[in-house]
């Protein structure tokens, strides 16, 4: 009976060494789990926030398109009112700054045109 039970042990070793690291691994990956799951939830609510965003990017479109399709209702309405006087803020804002750019970059041109004149009359003087 001695030897059967080496035997066994023996043959079995390897299934036994297995065991145990399947018992290791599964105690150290359990508590990652918690993070894992955060990280999903999270990810999962990134996805849903995307989709309202699409979705509310449709609704503009569709109510430029067909702006009667909801006049019915007030909330929305309201909405939309917040959303104009926004989109108008910041189309007179982007506005504003591309004309501070159009200015800068017409003084930028005027700068080096001159400088460019000042070289080219300086290399004419010398020759």
């Amino acid at each position: 009976m001695g030897k059967h039970d080496l035997r066994y042990k023996l043959e079995h070793a390897g299934d036994i060494f297995i065991e145990m690291i399947e018992g290791i691994g599964s105690s150290i990956t359990r508590p990652f789990r918690g993070i894992v799951l955060t990280k999903n939830i999270n990810y999962i609510k990134y996805q849903r926030a995307n989709a309202v965003y699409q979705i509310g990017e449709r609704v503009v479109v569709i109510r430029k398109e067909q702006p009667e399709f909801f006049s019915s209702d007030p909330p929305v309405t309201q909405l939309f009112s917040k959303f104009d006087a926004v989109d108008k803020k910041l189309d007179d804002v982007i506005k504003e700054r591309e004309e501070r750019l159009s200015r800068i970059r017409g003084y930028i041109k005027s700068t080096v045109e001159t400088v460019t004149n000042i070289d080219t009359q300086m290399a004419m003087e010398t020759n």
